[in-house]
């Protein structure tokens, strides 16, 4: 319903209009009708008008003047003028203020009514483009965010450039900049305690708390990867600082540690996709050094990236056949695996290897709304059996017997070899 306030120091045509007029029908409704300039502009302080019909001739304050204070307190108003023949010098000021119409007296209803048919359609279009605006409002930082996605998952040539560099500010990057990947740690481990619905609430809270964040921090390039991964452009000499502080943040109000991968600076768009791997192979390497730190590219062996990359390997492939209870593929790929671990034992320790396992099994099981410890036979409180492995061996005769066998055959003691 839009809003009309009416204003006529004549009673009698005041009540006509108030009582004649279908307002239901054109689906307007009467706020109030006053019989002076000053009463009305008190009901425009006080709410909200779409439409004001004022006649032009009244003591104290004319329609004209009551016209020109009513487009100062709301922009927007609708104005239908009412006045007899010998007020027509009127007119053109009333066309100057942008009247929508001028209904002469003695006022035919039928007059007023395609009046305020003409004032409703206009207001009509005028919603429409509000609210087609704010919908638009609402999508930008949506599209902003599949934009930069899209820039750092692909080449720079296979997507479209200039004007939504301007129109997202990536124009303005203080270069040299790099991505960083921010990974939530452990998430179903330190909320194994909820169920589904409340751990989804809490990493949609953990992710709106970090998009406050990252606003506070004026780290204004950032896109969602994933529920888990946010990555983030970082400049190269403050980056780092204003980060930081946001972890520390982070820290003090959830659970879970967070992970950063960080690529090598870069001086151009063009160099983000690059960048961007950088920070995803040195997210990789948390299984060595270990959840809760930051982690730059240029600081990871080259050689240990690729022992990385082959694990990773590995264990889809493992999970794959797991999948499909492809029992001697699982069994060969245990020993590749077996194989792999016993060349890096030197490189990171037999607890960090032991959860990566876990927590790439866990991973991916959870895709297909599986829980590993109800499949694996095991509590979250008998997870300390990972601390109490000696060897890799140790690692794998568990592992093994836990994807080929019953789950009663691993000790949830004092971790032991067992034999296949």
């Amino acid at each position: 319903m839009y809003k009309v306030l009416l204003a006529d120091d004549e009673v009698l045509d005041l009540e006509g209009m108030k009582r004649f007029i279908p307002w239901e029908s054109l689906g307007m409704s009467v706020v109030d009708s006053v019989n002076n300039g000053f009463a009305a502009c008190e009901v425009l302080e006080k709410q909200k008008i779409d439409i004001l019909v004022s006649d032009i001739r009244m003591p104290n304050m004319t329609g004209l003047e009551l016209a020109q204070k009513a487009i100062e307190t709301q922009e927007n108003i609708q104005i239908i003028f009412v006045s007899g023949y010998q007020d027509f010098g009127y007119v053109k000021q009333a066309i100057a203020l942008n009247a929508c119409s001028y209904v002469l007296k003695p006022m035919d209803d039928n007059e007023l009514i395609d009046a305020l048919n003409k004032v409703r359609r206009e207001l009509d279009r005028q919603r429409q483009r509000q609210e087609t605006e704010m919908a638009y409002k609402k999508m930008i930082p949506m599209v902003k965010h599949q934009y930069l996605l899209q820039l750092l998952e692909n080449p720079y040539e296979s997507v479209p450039i200039d004007v939504l560099n301007k129109e997202y500010r990536l124009n303005e990057i203080a270069w040299p900049a790099y991505v960083a990947i921010l990974e939530l740690d452990d998430i179903s481990w330190q909320s194994h305690h909820v169920d589904e619905a409340e751990k989804r609430e809490l990493i949609e809270r953990f992710n709106s708390r970090l998009h406050s964040l990252l606003t506070e921090q004026e780290l204004n390039h950032s896109c969602k990867i994933s529920n888990h991964r946010t990555a983030v452009l970082l400049n190269k000499e403050k980056g780092h600082q204003a980060a930081s502080l946001l972890l520390d943040k982070l820290k003090l109000e959830f659970p879970f540690t967070v992970t950063v991968g960080a690529g090598n600076p870069v001086s151009r768009l063009e160099e983000l996709h690059p960048s961007y791997r950088q920070a995803v192979a040195a997210l990789d390497y948390k299984m060595f050094r270990g959840k809760g730190k930051w982690i730059m590219y240029s600081d990871v062996p080259s050689e240990d990236r690729k022992d990385a990359e082959n694990l990773d390997i590995r264990l889809d492939s493992l999970l794959t056949a797991m999948t499909r209870y492809d029992l001697v593929t699982i069994h060969d790929e245990i020993e590749a695996m077996l194989i792999l671990a016993s060349s890096m034992r030197s490189k990171f320790t037999i607890r960090n290897f032991a959860v990566f396992i876990i927590m790439k099994l866990d991973e991916y099981l959870h895709t297909m709304h599986e829980d590993l410890f109800k499949i694996l036979g095991m509590e979250f409180r008998n997870l300390d059996v990972l601390l109490q492995f000696e060897t890799i061996d140790d690692i794998f005769s568990c592992f093994a017997a836990r994807c080929l066998k019953s789950p009663n055959n691993c000790t949830t003691g004092k971790a032991r070899r067992m034999d296949d």
